[in-house]
């Protein structure tokens, strides 16, 4: 069953066609990985999804629930949540304060305070920051800050989490970590996942099914095997066939 639908969306900038007729489904409990260069139109479809921009064209819809038009609070409070490619902590509060405002405007806002702490630590335990949740958030390193955009999210209590280059600028190690929070955190809240990610082996070891965008247009979708065979993936992103 879909959880998400994605039917012939269209964005443009001015004269700058960010997206043209993508059309794509996400079934509840799959990964699905958006591949693309810099500028295919990934981070565009996804604030367009969260409601932080709108199409032009298309519809988008939820769990049968139309998404257009609706303002971010809104389309988190449905069951969506996002992190940002640049992480966006609230600085100057602690780690621990950063997530329980999450709970508190997330699907969970009228949970108690003692309820709202009570999730709030229990997030920060699954993503491993419960050591840190007194520590200020601009201290953190990027490997802690990312941990922590991908903890806000959660702590809104979302169906479908949609991660924006959790990875990037990670190293090796931190890379392999953060692997195993998403699949940890995946079944332990039952969580359907889209990931934009540069770190291709790290998108084609986690994706279920992959999304291929090239200059706004979806050129590609597949399982990872079969989009790393895909003649247009091949010539789009590596210059020939293999």
């Amino acid at each position: 069953m879909s959880l998400l639908d994605i039917q012939d969306i269209s964005k443009s900038f001015g004269g700058l066609q960010a997206l043209q007729g993508i059309n794509f489904s996400v079934k509840s409990g799959e990964i699905v990985g958006i591949m693309g260069a810099n500028g295919a139109g990934k981070t565009t479809l996804f604030s367009l999804i969260a409601g932080h921009s709108r199409p032009n064209k298309g519809k988008m819809i939820l769990s049968g629930q139309s998404l257009s038009g609706l303002k971010p609070n809104s389309v988190c409070r449905l069951g969506i949540a996002r992190t940002f490619q640049i992480v966006r902590p609230f600085r100057n509060l602690t780690v621990f304060e950063n997530v329980l405002t999450a709970v508190r405007f997330g699907r969970d806002h009228r949970k108690s305070k003692s309820e709202a702490e009570t999730r709030t630590r229990q997030v920060l335990g699954e993503i491993g920051l419960d050591d840190r949740a007194d520590q200020t958030a601009g201290t953190l390193t990027l490997s802690g800050q990312k941990r922590l955009e991908v903890a806000k999210a959660l702590a809104s209590n979302p169906n479908l989490l949609m991660l924006d280059e959790v990875m990037a600028g990670l190293t090796p190690s931190e890379v392999k970590d953060m692997l195993a929070v998403i699949r940890r955190l995946k079944d332990s809240y039952d969580l359907t996942i889209l990931i934009i990610e540069h770190v291709m082996q790290a998108l084609m070891d986690l994706s279920d099914r992959i999304i291929v965008l090239h200059h706004g247009e979806l050129i590609a979708e597949g399982t990872p095997s079969e989009v790393a065979k895909d003649p247009q993936v091949l010539e789009a992103y590596i210059g020939g066939h293999a």
